[in-house]
Protein backbone atom coordinates (compact mmCIF):
# COMPACT_ATOMS: atom_id res chain seq x y z
CA UNK A 1 0.00 0.00 0.00
CA UNK A 2 2.77 2.39 0.89
CA UNK A 3 4.55 1.66 -2.38
CA UNK A 4 1.31 2.19 -4.26
CA UNK A 5 0.75 5.51 -2.48
CA UNK A 6 4.31 6.59 -3.28
CA UNK A 7 3.82 5.65 -6.94
CA UNK A 8 0.52 7.49 -7.02
CA UNK A 9 2.09 10.52 -5.36
CA UNK A 10 4.89 10.55 -7.91
CA UNK A 11 2.36 10.34 -10.67
CA UNK A 12 0.41 13.25 -9.26
CA UNK A 13 3.57 15.32 -8.87
CA UNK A 14 4.48 14.48 -12.46
CA UNK A 15 1.03 15.54 -13.58
CA UNK A 16 1.37 18.82 -11.70
CA UNK A 17 4.77 19.42 -13.27
CA UNK A 18 3.40 18.62 -16.70
CA UNK A 19 0.42 20.88 -16.14
CA UNK A 20 2.64 23.66 -14.80
CA UNK A 21 4.88 23.70 -17.86
CA UNK A 22 2.36 22.81 -20.56
CA UNK A 23 0.98 26.33 -21.01
CA UNK A 24 4.34 28.11 -21.48
CA UNK A 25 5.57 25.23 -23.65
CA UNK A 26 2.47 25.48 -25.83
CA UNK A 27 2.87 29.26 -26.06
CA UNK A 28 6.51 28.81 -27.08
CA UNK A 29 5.68 26.29 -29.82
CA UNK A 30 2.93 28.49 -31.23
CA UNK A 31 5.20 31.56 -31.05
CA UNK A 32 7.89 29.71 -33.03
CA UNK A 33 5.30 28.59 -35.59
CA UNK A 34 3.84 32.08 -35.94
CA UNK A 35 7.27 33.74 -36.10
CA UNK A 36 8.58 31.47 -38.84
CA UNK A 37 5.41 31.98 -40.85
CA UNK A 38 5.42 35.75 -40.35
CA UNK A 39 8.85 35.90 -41.96
CA UNK A 40 7.51 33.84 -44.85
CA UNK A 41 4.66 36.33 -45.33
CA UNK A 42 7.20 39.11 -45.83
CA UNK A 43 9.53 37.06 -48.02
CA UNK A 44 6.78 35.64 -50.19
CA UNK A 45 5.35 38.95 -51.38
CA UNK A 46 6.80 38.08 -54.75
CA UNK A 47 5.80 38.27 -58.41
CA UNK A 48 4.71 34.66 -58.28
CA UNK A 49 2.26 35.40 -55.47
CA UNK A 50 0.66 37.99 -57.75
CA UNK A 51 0.47 35.47 -60.59
CA UNK A 52 -0.79 32.58 -58.43
CA UNK A 53 -3.69 34.76 -57.32
CA UNK A 54 -5.04 34.53 -60.88
CA UNK A 55 -5.46 30.76 -60.70
CA UNK A 56 -9.05 30.86 -59.35
CA UNK A 57 -10.16 33.66 -61.67
CA UNK A 58 -12.96 31.55 -63.17
CA UNK A 59 -14.30 31.01 -59.66
CA UNK A 60 -14.16 34.75 -59.00
CA UNK A 61 -16.10 35.42 -62.21
CA UNK A 62 -18.70 32.81 -61.32
CA UNK A 63 -19.28 34.21 -57.84
CA UNK A 64 -19.42 37.76 -59.19
CA UNK A 65 -22.22 36.63 -61.51
CA UNK A 66 -23.87 34.76 -58.59
CA UNK A 67 -23.53 31.41 -60.29
CA UNK A 68 -21.96 28.18 -59.06
CA UNK A 69 -18.30 27.74 -60.05
CA UNK A 70 -17.00 24.71 -61.88
CA UNK A 71 -16.25 21.66 -59.74
CA UNK A 72 -12.49 21.82 -60.26
CA UNK A 73 -10.03 24.62 -60.96
CA UNK A 74 -7.46 22.94 -63.13
CA UNK A 75 -6.64 19.70 -61.30
CA UNK A 76 -7.73 20.98 -57.90
CA UNK A 77 -11.07 20.84 -56.05
CA UNK A 78 -12.88 24.10 -55.32
CA UNK A 79 -12.38 24.71 -51.57
CA UNK A 80 -9.38 27.03 -51.80
CA UNK A 81 -10.52 28.74 -55.03
CA UNK A 82 -13.79 29.59 -53.28
CA UNK A 83 -11.94 30.95 -50.24
CA UNK A 84 -9.64 33.04 -52.40
CA UNK A 85 -12.49 34.25 -54.62
CA UNK A 86 -14.28 35.64 -51.56
CA UNK A 87 -11.22 37.74 -50.69
CA UNK A 88 -11.04 39.00 -54.28
CA UNK A 89 -14.66 40.17 -54.12
CA UNK A 90 -14.85 41.40 -50.52
CA UNK A 91 -11.33 42.55 -49.60
CA UNK A 92 -8.83 42.45 -52.52
CA UNK A 93 -5.72 43.10 -50.43
CA UNK A 94 -2.70 40.88 -51.21
CA UNK A 95 -1.66 40.75 -47.56
CA UNK A 96 -4.94 38.95 -46.84
CA UNK A 97 -3.94 36.12 -49.19
CA UNK A 98 -0.55 35.66 -47.53
CA UNK A 99 -1.83 36.00 -43.97
CA UNK A 100 -4.71 33.61 -44.56
CA UNK A 101 -2.29 30.85 -45.52
CA UNK A 102 0.09 31.67 -42.67
CA UNK A 103 -2.73 31.63 -40.11
CA UNK A 104 -4.09 28.32 -41.43
CA UNK A 105 -0.61 26.81 -41.24
CA UNK A 106 -0.22 28.07 -37.65
CA UNK A 107 -3.69 26.78 -36.77
CA UNK A 108 -2.61 23.34 -38.00
CA UNK A 109 0.19 23.43 -35.42
CA UNK A 110 -2.34 24.38 -32.74
CA UNK A 111 -4.55 21.44 -33.70
CA UNK A 112 -1.66 19.00 -33.32
CA UNK A 113 -0.83 20.55 -29.95
CA UNK A 114 -4.15 19.23 -28.64
CA UNK A 115 -2.72 15.74 -29.00
CA UNK A 116 1.03 16.24 -28.51
CA UNK A 117 3.33 19.24 -28.00
CA UNK A 118 6.18 17.27 -29.58
CA UNK A 119 4.07 16.71 -32.69
CA UNK A 120 3.16 20.40 -32.79
CA UNK A 121 6.85 21.33 -32.56
CA UNK A 122 7.67 19.00 -35.46
CA UNK A 123 5.02 20.59 -37.69
CA UNK A 124 5.91 24.11 -36.54
CA UNK A 125 9.55 23.75 -37.59
CA UNK A 126 9.47 21.23 -40.45
CA UNK A 127 11.13 23.03 -43.40
CA UNK A 128 8.66 21.75 -46.00
CA UNK A 129 5.77 23.05 -43.87
CA UNK A 130 7.38 26.45 -43.35
CA UNK A 131 8.37 26.84 -47.01
CA UNK A 132 4.76 26.44 -48.17
CA UNK A 133 3.13 28.19 -45.20
CA UNK A 134 2.46 31.56 -46.86
CA UNK A 135 1.83 30.57 -50.47
CA UNK A 136 -1.16 31.83 -52.42
CA UNK A 137 -2.48 28.32 -53.00
CA UNK A 138 -4.32 25.51 -51.26
CA UNK A 139 -1.53 23.77 -49.33
CA UNK A 140 -1.86 25.65 -46.03
CA UNK A 141 -5.59 24.92 -46.03
CA UNK A 142 -4.83 21.27 -46.79
CA UNK A 143 -2.35 21.05 -43.89
CA UNK A 144 -4.97 22.56 -41.57
CA UNK A 145 -7.64 20.09 -42.73
CA UNK A 146 -5.34 17.09 -42.28
CA UNK A 147 -4.22 18.25 -38.85
CA UNK A 148 -7.89 18.41 -37.87
CA UNK A 149 -8.54 14.99 -39.41
CA UNK A 150 -5.77 13.24 -37.45
CA UNK A 151 -6.46 14.98 -34.14
CA UNK A 152 -10.25 14.72 -34.18
CA UNK A 153 -12.00 13.18 -31.22
CA UNK A 154 -13.40 9.70 -31.67
CA UNK A 155 -17.02 9.13 -32.67
CA UNK A 156 -19.48 10.34 -30.04
CA UNK A 157 -21.65 7.33 -30.68
CA UNK A 158 -21.41 3.84 -32.12
CA UNK A 159 -23.16 4.99 -35.29
CA UNK A 160 -21.04 7.59 -37.05
CA UNK A 161 -17.71 9.50 -36.83
CA UNK A 162 -18.89 13.01 -37.63
CA UNK A 163 -15.41 14.48 -37.11
CA UNK A 164 -13.96 12.24 -39.80
CA UNK A 165 -16.72 13.20 -42.22
CA UNK A 166 -16.32 16.95 -41.59
CA UNK A 167 -12.53 17.12 -41.64
CA UNK A 168 -12.32 14.52 -44.42
CA UNK A 169 -14.71 16.51 -46.58
CA UNK A 170 -12.67 19.69 -46.08
CA UNK A 171 -9.44 17.84 -46.93
CA UNK A 172 -10.97 16.19 -49.99
CA UNK A 173 -12.53 19.38 -51.29
CA UNK A 174 -9.11 21.04 -50.93
CA UNK A 175 -6.93 18.44 -52.68
CA UNK A 176 -7.37 14.95 -54.11
CA UNK A 177 -4.63 13.69 -51.77
CA UNK A 178 -6.76 15.03 -48.93
CA UNK A 179 -9.55 12.72 -50.07
CA UNK A 180 -7.07 9.84 -50.08
CA UNK A 181 -6.13 10.66 -46.49
CA UNK A 182 -9.79 10.80 -45.47
CA UNK A 183 -10.40 7.33 -46.91
CA UNK A 184 -7.34 6.00 -45.06
CA UNK A 185 -8.73 7.43 -41.83
CA UNK A 186 -11.62 4.97 -42.09
CA UNK A 187 -9.17 2.21 -41.14
CA UNK A 188 -9.39 3.26 -37.48
CA UNK A 189 -13.14 3.72 -37.20
CA UNK A 190 -14.88 1.17 -34.95
CA UNK A 191 -16.87 -1.46 -36.83
CA UNK A 192 -20.07 -0.24 -35.26
CA UNK A 193 -19.59 3.19 -36.89
CA UNK A 194 -17.71 2.20 -40.03
CA UNK A 195 -20.61 1.70 -42.44
CA UNK A 196 -22.42 4.95 -41.64
CA UNK A 197 -19.18 6.93 -41.51
CA UNK A 198 -18.09 5.54 -44.88
CA UNK A 199 -21.48 6.40 -46.35
CA UNK A 200 -21.35 9.95 -44.98
CA UNK A 201 -17.82 10.52 -46.25
CA UNK A 202 -18.71 9.04 -49.64
CA UNK A 203 -21.68 11.37 -50.01
CA UNK A 204 -19.54 14.36 -48.98
CA UNK A 205 -16.90 13.54 -51.60
CA UNK A 206 -19.25 12.30 -54.32
CA UNK A 207 -19.54 15.64 -56.20
CA UNK A 208 -15.77 15.57 -56.72
CA UNK A 209 -16.10 12.52 -58.98
CA UNK A 210 -17.10 14.75 -61.89
CA UNK A 211 -13.87 16.72 -61.64
CA UNK A 212 -11.78 13.58 -61.10
CA UNK A 213 -13.21 11.93 -64.21
CA UNK A 214 -12.63 15.07 -66.26
CA UNK A 215 -9.02 15.22 -65.05
CA UNK A 216 -8.38 11.54 -65.78
CA UNK A 217 -9.55 11.93 -69.38
CA UNK A 218 -7.40 15.03 -69.93
CA UNK A 219 -4.00 14.10 -71.50
CA UNK A 220 -2.24 17.07 -69.87
CA UNK A 221 -2.97 15.53 -66.45
CA UNK A 222 -0.19 12.98 -67.06
CA UNK A 223 2.35 15.39 -68.53
CA UNK A 224 4.77 15.95 -65.62
CA UNK A 225 8.47 15.14 -66.14
CA UNK A 226 9.79 11.67 -65.22
CA UNK A 227 11.23 10.80 -61.83
CA UNK A 228 15.01 11.18 -61.48
CA UNK A 229 15.90 10.12 -57.95
CA UNK A 230 19.43 11.53 -57.91
CA UNK A 231 18.31 15.00 -58.99
CA UNK A 232 15.35 14.91 -56.60
CA UNK A 233 17.59 13.96 -53.67
CA UNK A 234 20.03 16.75 -54.50
CA UNK A 235 17.18 19.24 -54.85
CA UNK A 236 15.60 18.18 -51.55
CA UNK A 237 18.92 18.47 -49.72
CA UNK A 238 19.59 21.92 -51.19
CA UNK A 239 16.14 23.24 -50.23
CA UNK A 240 15.47 21.61 -46.86
CA UNK A 241 18.70 20.02 -45.67
CA UNK A 242 18.87 16.52 -44.22
CA UNK A 243 16.77 17.30 -41.15
CA UNK A 244 13.63 15.93 -42.75
CA UNK A 245 15.26 12.54 -43.40
CA UNK A 246 16.52 12.38 -39.81
CA UNK A 247 13.03 13.29 -38.67
CA UNK A 248 11.50 10.37 -40.57
CA UNK A 249 14.11 8.02 -39.13
CA UNK A 250 13.24 9.17 -35.60
CA UNK A 251 9.48 8.98 -36.00
CA UNK A 252 8.52 6.20 -38.38
CA UNK A 253 8.44 2.87 -36.54
CA UNK A 254 6.39 -0.30 -37.09
CA UNK A 255 3.03 0.46 -35.50
CA UNK A 256 -0.56 -0.38 -36.32
CA UNK A 257 -2.18 2.94 -35.63
CA UNK A 258 -4.03 5.50 -37.72
CA UNK A 259 -1.07 7.87 -38.11
CA UNK A 260 1.27 5.15 -39.41
CA UNK A 261 -1.35 3.95 -41.90
CA UNK A 262 -1.80 7.55 -43.05
CA UNK A 263 1.93 8.15 -43.56
CA UNK A 264 2.53 4.93 -45.47
CA UNK A 265 -0.70 5.12 -47.48
CA UNK A 266 -0.42 8.74 -48.60
CA UNK A 267 3.29 8.34 -49.38
CA UNK A 268 2.49 5.35 -51.60
CA UNK A 269 -0.21 7.30 -53.45
CA UNK A 270 2.14 10.27 -53.96
CA UNK A 271 4.68 7.85 -55.41
CA UNK A 272 2.06 6.49 -57.82
CA UNK A 273 1.11 10.04 -58.85
CA UNK A 274 4.76 10.90 -59.53
CA UNK A 275 5.46 7.73 -61.51
CA UNK A 276 2.30 8.20 -63.58
CA UNK A 277 3.17 11.81 -64.39
CA UNK A 278 0.30 13.38 -62.43
CA UNK A 279 2.53 14.98 -59.77
CA UNK A 280 5.74 16.86 -60.54
CA UNK A 281 8.71 15.13 -58.88
CA UNK A 282 10.62 18.42 -58.52
CA UNK A 283 7.84 20.10 -56.54
CA UNK A 284 7.52 19.12 -52.91
CA UNK A 285 4.25 20.48 -51.47
CA UNK A 286 2.69 17.00 -51.80
CA UNK A 287 4.81 15.91 -48.84
CA UNK A 288 2.69 18.14 -46.64
CA UNK A 289 0.02 15.42 -46.90
CA UNK A 290 1.76 12.75 -44.77
CA UNK A 291 3.50 15.36 -42.59
CA UNK A 292 0.78 15.99 -39.92
CA UNK A 293 0.35 12.25 -39.37
CA UNK A 294 4.12 11.75 -39.31
CA UNK A 295 4.43 14.54 -36.73
CA UNK A 296 1.90 12.80 -34.48
CA UNK A 297 4.23 9.82 -34.23
CA UNK A 298 6.48 12.10 -32.15
CA UNK A 299 4.37 11.30 -29.09
CA UNK A 300 5.61 7.70 -29.28
CA UNK A 301 9.30 8.26 -29.95
CA UNK A 302 11.63 7.36 -27.05
CA UNK A 303 14.17 9.97 -28.17
CA UNK A 304 12.22 13.15 -27.54
CA UNK A 305 15.34 15.07 -26.48
CA UNK A 306 16.99 14.35 -29.84
CA UNK A 307 13.74 15.22 -31.60
CA UNK A 308 13.39 18.55 -29.80
CA UNK A 309 17.04 19.35 -30.50
CA UNK A 310 16.56 18.69 -34.21
CA UNK A 311 13.46 20.90 -34.28
CA UNK A 312 15.32 23.71 -32.51
CA UNK A 313 18.17 23.49 -35.03
CA UNK A 314 15.72 23.59 -37.94
CA UNK A 315 13.89 26.55 -36.44
CA UNK A 316 17.12 28.48 -35.88
CA UNK A 317 18.32 27.78 -39.41
CA UNK A 318 15.07 29.02 -40.90
CA UNK A 319 14.85 32.07 -38.67
CA UNK A 320 18.37 33.03 -39.76
CA UNK A 321 17.75 32.31 -43.44
CA UNK A 322 14.43 34.12 -43.78
CA UNK A 323 15.54 36.87 -41.41
CA UNK A 324 18.45 37.61 -43.74
CA UNK A 325 16.11 37.71 -46.72
CA UNK A 326 13.73 40.09 -44.96
CA UNK A 327 16.67 42.31 -44.00
CA UNK A 328 17.77 42.37 -47.65
CA UNK A 329 14.28 43.38 -48.78
CA UNK A 330 14.22 46.20 -46.23
CA UNK A 331 17.68 47.48 -47.16
CA UNK A 332 16.82 47.55 -50.86
CA UNK A 333 13.91 49.93 -50.29
CA UNK A 334 16.46 52.75 -49.92
CA UNK A 335 18.23 51.82 -53.18
CA UNK A 336 17.05 53.70 -56.31
CA UNK A 337 15.43 51.26 -58.69
CA UNK A 338 13.71 51.62 -62.04
CA UNK A 339 10.37 50.84 -60.44
CA UNK A 340 10.73 53.89 -58.19
CA UNK A 341 11.25 56.10 -61.22
CA UNK A 342 8.26 54.56 -63.00
CA UNK A 343 5.92 55.02 -60.05
CA UNK A 344 7.09 58.61 -59.58
CA UNK A 345 6.34 59.49 -63.20
CA UNK A 346 2.78 58.14 -63.23
CA UNK A 347 0.30 60.90 -63.98
CA UNK A 348 -3.13 59.92 -65.30
CA UNK A 349 -5.07 57.58 -62.98
CA UNK A 350 -7.40 54.94 -64.35
CA UNK A 351 -10.61 56.68 -65.37
CA UNK A 352 -13.15 53.86 -64.93
CA UNK A 353 -14.73 53.06 -61.60
CA UNK A 354 -17.07 50.32 -62.83
CA UNK A 355 -17.15 47.94 -65.79
CA UNK A 356 -14.61 48.82 -68.51
CA UNK A 357 -15.66 50.64 -71.65
CA UNK A 358 -13.65 51.59 -74.76
CA UNK A 359 -13.25 55.07 -73.23
CA UNK A 360 -11.32 53.77 -70.18
CA UNK A 361 -7.77 55.04 -70.01
CA UNK A 362 -4.91 55.75 -67.63
CA UNK A 363 -1.17 55.27 -67.18
CA UNK A 364 0.13 51.77 -66.43
CA UNK A 365 3.23 50.09 -65.03
CA UNK A 366 4.48 46.69 -66.17
CA UNK A 367 6.80 44.80 -63.81
CA UNK A 368 8.85 42.14 -65.56
CA UNK A 369 11.00 39.99 -63.31
CA UNK A 370 14.50 38.90 -64.22
CA UNK A 371 14.76 36.07 -66.75
CA UNK A 372 15.84 32.55 -66.04
CA UNK A 373 14.15 32.20 -62.64
CA UNK A 374 11.55 29.70 -61.46
CA UNK A 375 9.74 29.50 -58.16
CA UNK A 376 9.87 25.79 -57.38
CA UNK A 377 12.12 26.20 -54.34
CA UNK A 378 10.16 29.12 -52.79
CA UNK A 379 13.44 30.77 -51.81
CA UNK A 380 13.42 33.84 -54.06
CA UNK A 381 12.27 37.23 -52.89
CA UNK A 382 11.31 40.46 -54.65
CA UNK A 383 12.35 43.74 -53.11
CA UNK A 384 11.04 45.33 -56.33
CA UNK A 385 7.46 44.18 -55.81
CA UNK A 386 7.67 45.50 -52.25
CA UNK A 387 7.37 48.97 -53.81
CA UNK A 388 3.73 47.90 -54.21
CA UNK A 389 2.79 47.40 -50.56
CA UNK A 390 0.80 44.21 -49.96
CA UNK A 391 -1.62 46.03 -47.66
CA UNK A 392 -2.75 48.37 -50.45
CA UNK A 393 -6.05 47.64 -52.13
CA UNK A 394 -5.47 45.86 -55.44
CA UNK A 395 -8.68 44.63 -57.08
CA UNK A 396 -8.58 42.96 -60.46
CA UNK A 397 -8.56 45.39 -63.40
CA UNK A 398 -10.20 44.83 -66.78
CA UNK A 399 -8.47 47.20 -69.22
CA UNK A 400 -11.01 46.43 -71.95
CA UNK A 401 -14.45 44.78 -72.20
CA UNK A 402 -12.95 41.76 -73.98
CA UNK A 403 -9.88 41.37 -71.76
CA UNK A 404 -9.21 37.76 -70.67
CA UNK A 405 -8.01 38.13 -67.10
CA UNK A 406 -7.49 34.40 -66.56
CA UNK A 407 -4.90 34.19 -69.34
CA UNK A 408 -1.53 34.27 -67.57
CA UNK A 409 0.08 35.79 -70.66
CA UNK A 410 -1.83 39.03 -70.05
CA UNK A 411 -0.08 39.97 -66.81
CA UNK A 412 -3.05 39.82 -64.40
CA UNK A 413 -3.52 43.62 -64.13
CA UNK A 414 -4.72 45.10 -60.84
CA UNK A 415 -5.91 48.56 -59.90
CA UNK A 416 -3.47 49.51 -57.18
CA UNK A 417 -4.22 52.35 -54.78
CA UNK A 418 -0.92 54.19 -55.19
CA UNK A 419 -0.23 57.56 -53.51
CA UNK A 420 -0.76 59.20 -56.94
CA UNK A 421 -4.16 57.54 -57.43
CA UNK A 422 -5.53 54.29 -58.83
CA UNK A 423 -3.20 52.94 -61.51
CA UNK A 424 -3.14 49.69 -63.43
CA UNK A 425 -0.15 47.48 -62.62
CA UNK A 426 0.77 44.40 -64.66
CA UNK A 427 3.18 41.67 -63.53
CA UNK A 428 4.90 39.31 -65.97
CA UNK A 429 7.22 36.36 -65.41
CA UNK A 430 8.31 36.15 -69.08
CA UNK A 431 8.48 38.34 -72.13
CA UNK A 432 4.95 38.31 -73.56
CA UNK A 433 3.68 39.64 -76.92
CA UNK A 434 0.72 41.25 -75.12
CA UNK A 435 3.14 43.79 -73.62
CA UNK A 436 3.52 45.44 -77.04
CA UNK A 437 -0.24 46.06 -77.25
CA UNK A 438 -0.69 47.93 -73.98
CA UNK A 439 -0.49 51.37 -75.56
CA UNK A 440 -3.79 50.60 -77.30
CA UNK A 441 -5.42 50.98 -73.86
CA UNK A 442 -2.98 53.11 -71.89
CA UNK A 443 -1.63 56.48 -73.11
CA UNK A 444 1.67 55.89 -71.32
CA UNK A 445 3.26 52.67 -70.13
CA UNK A 446 6.39 52.13 -68.04
CA UNK A 447 7.98 48.68 -68.39
CA UNK A 448 10.34 47.81 -65.55
CA UNK A 449 12.81 44.95 -66.05
CA UNK A 450 14.30 43.94 -62.71
CA UNK A 451 18.03 43.17 -62.78
CA UNK A 452 18.32 41.47 -66.19
CA UNK A 453 22.04 41.02 -65.56
CA UNK A 454 23.95 39.38 -68.38
CA UNK A 455 20.83 38.28 -70.29
CA UNK A 456 21.52 40.59 -73.24
CA UNK A 457 19.56 38.47 -75.70
CA UNK A 458 16.53 38.77 -73.43
CA UNK A 459 16.70 42.55 -73.26
CA UNK A 460 17.42 42.75 -76.97
CA UNK A 461 14.26 40.75 -77.72
CA UNK A 462 12.30 43.03 -75.42
CA UNK A 463 13.61 46.15 -77.16
CA UNK A 464 12.60 44.70 -80.53
CA UNK A 465 9.15 43.79 -79.24
CA UNK A 466 8.52 47.19 -77.64
CA UNK A 467 10.29 49.12 -80.41
CA UNK A 468 12.05 51.21 -77.79
CA UNK A 469 15.39 51.45 -76.03
CA UNK A 470 15.64 51.27 -72.24
CA UNK A 471 17.09 53.62 -69.68
CA UNK A 472 19.46 51.88 -67.31
CA UNK A 473 18.80 52.68 -63.65
CA UNK A 474 21.16 50.81 -61.38
CA UNK A 475 20.78 47.13 -62.20
CA UNK A 476 17.39 47.61 -63.84
CA UNK A 477 16.05 48.67 -67.25
CA UNK A 478 13.16 51.06 -67.75
CA UNK A 479 11.19 51.39 -70.99
CA UNK A 480 8.82 54.30 -71.59
CA UNK A 481 6.06 53.70 -74.11
CA UNK A 482 3.33 56.03 -75.37
CA UNK A 483 0.60 55.91 -77.99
Amino acid sequence: MAAARRATGCAHRGDRLTSRWRTPALASVLAVAAGLRALRVIARWHEDAWLYAAYPSDTVDALALRTLPATFTGLHPPAWPLLHALTELLLPVPLVWLLTSAMLSTAAVALLARRSLAAALVLATAPVAVHYAAEVNQYALLTFALAGLWTRKGPRSDTVDLGLIAWGALAGWTHILGAVAAVLALSNVPRSALWRTSLGLGLALLPLCIGVMAAVTEPSTFSQPPLQLTLIAQDWSARFGLGGLLLVALLLRPRRDEATVAVIGTTAVIGIFIISGVAAPHQFPYWLVPLPALALLAQHTPKKTVLVGLCVVQAGWQFAFDGLRVTTIHADQATPRAVDQALAELDTPWTCTAAPTPECTGDAVVMLRAPGLNDDDKNRTSSVLWRIKPWWMAPRALPSPTFDWSDHRNGQPRLVELPTGRHVVYVHDHLRPSMAELTLTHPRVWVVVSAPGAHREYTHQLSVLLKADPETIGADHLYRLSN
